[in-house]
Order: structure tokens, then sequence, then C-alpha cells
């Protein structure tokens, strides 16, 4: 906008003289430019911020949802062919003898030392008593000769089932003959042993 103040009179000087005043200023013009430079610059700071703080978190989000899904539908898989498991663990405890304790379970079948009685001590004297306590054998005989007594200890050292053989006890109840009754222990080694 300008303001005209009107002609002024020739005073003889030829010099320019100046008849408006200019109140516009040019400052809008800087403005402008700068906001030309920094609004690009804006955006691409605006999509950095969009890029790495809410998109990349939402696509790994994405992912994770994805995956989990896959791993949920993997486990309902799996939990339908265990649906029948705890029977079938069950029956299987119960033929398998899970109903022993760790140590019991150490040892092994009892037939396997019913077995070994049955091989090299019942062919030689009768037995008045077995007491079995973890792996420890204890037997009674009856009434035997000392050299029965001897025989039977040998075949016990030499089956690889047993450990060690021990008399505890071989005495005689009659002056007239010479029958003992003995007690052994037999530390019994088992078969894979």
């Amino acid at each position: 906008m300008a303001i005209n103040l009107g002609k002024k009179k020739d005073t003889g000087n030829k010099y320019p003289t100046k008849t408006s005043i200019n109140f516009i200023s040019d400052k809008q013009e800087k403005v402008d430019r700068t906001a030309l430079i920094l609004f690009p610059v804006f955006l691409i700071l605006l999509a950095l911020f969009v890029k790495f703080l809410v998109l990349d978190p939402m696509a790994r989000l994405e992912a994770a949802k994805r995956e989990y899904s896959q791993f949920e539908t993997q486990l309902n898989e799996v939990k339908a062919q265990l649906k029948d498991y705890d029977q079938i663990s069950k029956e299987y405890n119960e033929i398998r003898g899970d109903f022993m304790n760790d140590k019991e379970r150490s040892y092994l079948d009892r037939s396997e030392i019913l077995d070994m009685i049955k091989d090299d001590v019942f062919p030689y004297v009768e037995l008045q008593s077995i007491q079995v306590s973890d792996n420890i054998i204890r037997i009674a005989s009856g009434n035997t000769k000392l050299d029965t007594v001897s025989k039977i200890v040998g075949i016990l050292l030499e089956d690889t089932r047993n450990a060690d053989v021990k008399v505890k006890t071989a005495k005689s109840d009659s002056k007239v003959n010479d029958d003992v009754t003995a007690n052994m222990e037999i530390a019994f080694a088992g078969v894979n042993k």
C-alpha cells in the first residue's frame, strides 16, 4: 500500500525525490522460502517417524500374532493326539510296575531272583525260608551236609547273576549226625551286570 503525498513545487533541484511511501515488507517472501525448505524436511522426518515408530512395530506385532497362531494350532494338534495319554500311561504303569519307588525299580524283577535260586540252590537242598531285601537274598537251608553248603556257595559264586555269597551261620542241631542248617546271604547283581 502506498500513500501519495502529492506533487511538490519545483525548487530547481534536479535530484530525484520520493513521492510515495511503501508500507509492504518483503519479509513474507523470506518466510515463504523458509517454509518451502522446511516442509519437505518435516515430511521426511514424519515419514521416518511413521515407518520406524508405527509401521515397523505393527508389522512385527502382526508377524508375532501369526507365529503364535501357528504354534497354538500345533499345540492343539498335539493335545488331540495325546488325549488318551493318561489312560494309556496308567495301563502301561500297571504292567511295567511304576507303582514302585525309584529304588525298587532299580532292582531286577524278583522272578529273576527266584529263577537263580531254583537253578543254583533247589537241586541241592530244601529251603526253610527266603527273604529278599533290596538286592540282598537271605536263605535258610534245611538239614544238609557241610560239603553241600560249600558246593552251593561255589555254584552261587560262579553264577554271573550274583555279586557275592556269604555263609552267615552253619550249625548242627544234632550231635548224632553231621547235618547242618545254613543261613546264607547272596548279593544279587542281576542278569545285565
